[in-house]
C-alpha cells in the first residue's frame, strides 16, 4: 500500500467520525428542540493503552514511589 493510499483512507476516516460527530449533534439539538431532557456529552475515546500512563499521574520513565523515599 502506497503513502498515497495510506493517507487517503485516514482522511476519509476522519471523515466518517467528523459525520459522525455531527449526526450526534443533530439528534442532541433536535431533543432539546422538543424540550426533552438533554444528555451529557460523553468525553472522547481514549484507547486503553494511552489511559494507563495519563490515570495513575505518572510518566512511563518515573521511579516507583518506595523506591523515590530512599
Amino acid at each position: 500500500m502506497s503513502a498515497e493510499e495510506l493517507m487517503l483512507i485516514v482522511s476519509k476516516a476522519r471523515k466518517v467520525q467528523e459525520l459522525q460527530r455531527a449526526r450526534a449533534r443533530v439528534k442532541q439539538l433536535e431533543r432539546e428542540l422538543r424540550g426533552e431532557p438533554v444528555k451529557t456529552e460523553e468525553p472522547p475515546y481514549i484507547p486503553s493503552f494511552l489511559q494507563s500512563s495519563h490515570s495513575t499521574g505518572e510518566s512511563r520513565g518515573s521511579v516507583p514511589r518506595a523506591n523515590r523515599e530512599a
